[in-house]
Formats: structure tokens, C-alpha cells, sequence
């Protein structure tokens, strides 16, 4: 059967359902949508956070290799308070 019968079959299914089927069916697809929006924008801030501890990190190990604040601060985009509390945590107080 050719593609375009079978979609147009499929359609033809799909909206002589009575009208609790079909609010049935959207409302299992807004769900669906719900949970993807849910999991996608749990993915975006699991990166984030991810990003932030390395850079972090970076600047963690900046302090230890004995760089000035105000370069680790040009470098990652911290301000320089964080920075400040990095120092004093790893014991480098400059």
C-alpha cells in the first residue's frame, strides 16, 4: 500500500475515535511532552553544574600553581570574591 493511503488510513483511525479515546490520546501525548520537557531541562542543569565545578576546579588548581587572583579571575569569569574563598579553602591567601 502506497505511504500517503496509509497515512491518510491512519488519520482516518485516528478521528472517527470517540471524543473520550481522542482526549485520551492527548492527554497521554501532553504527559509525554511534559516528562521529555521535564528530563531535557534536568539534562541542561546537570551541564551547567558541570561546567561550574570545572571551572572551579581550574581555578583550584590556578591558586595552587600560585597565579594572582586577578588573572584566575580573567581566566574563568569568577568573580574575584569567589576566588578570594577558593584561596583561603587551599590555604594560598594572597
Amino acid at each position: 500500500m502506497d505511504s500517503s493511503i496509509m497515512s491518510a488510513e491512519a488519520k482516518k483511525a485516528f478521528f472517527s475515535q470517540d471524543k473520550d479515546e481522542r482526549d485520551l490520546y492527548f492527554r497521554r501525548l501532553m504527559a509525554t511532552m511534559d516528562y521529555n520537557s521535564g528530563m531535557n531541562g534536568a539534562r541542561r542543569e546537570g551541564e551547567e553544574k558541570g561546567q561550574e565545578a570545572a571551572t572551579v576546579n581550574i581555578a583550584r588548581n590556578a591558586l595552587a600553581e600560585g597565579l594572582p587572583i586577578e588573572i584566575i579571575q580573567k581566566i574563568t569569569g569568577l568573580d574575584l570574591e569567589t576566588i578570594k574563598q577558593l584561596a583561603k579553602c587551599t590555604g594560598n591567601n594572597e
